[in-house]
């Protein structure tokens, strides 16, 4: 949710032309994204050390093994990262004038 306040006050500060807002929102997306992702990987790195302890000998372990296997980062990071790559984008030339070849 957060992502997508900062995404809407990405675009508004786009619409309004007030690009230097931009890094602002920037440095907020990258921080809630990066924190996500390290929480979220270590929190699936203490899972397989649990069950590694905790289903010792256990017969039902592959299945267990075979679900954590199915998680995992999808297409849903590369989707935020390409939105992330476009407020920098924007930020980087925002107020500038790119040429224009006449027709």
């Amino acid at each position: 949710m957060i992502v997508l306040v900062l995404a809407i006050v990405s675009g508004v500060l786009i619409f309004i032309k007030a690009y230097k807002g931009l890094w602002l929102t920037l440095a907020g997306m990258v921080g809630v994204c990066g924190y996500t992702f390290f929480r979220f990987q270590s929190a699936l790195n203490d899972l397989h050390n649990s069950m590694d302890t905790e289903l010792a000998g256990n017969p039902f372990r592959g299945i267990a093994d075979a679900i954590l296997a199915s998680v995992g980062m999808e297409w849903g990071w590369a989707l935020l990262g390409i939105g992330i790559g476009g407020v920098l984008l924007a930020a980087i030339l925002g107020g500038r004038e790119l040429p224009v070849e006449p027709a």
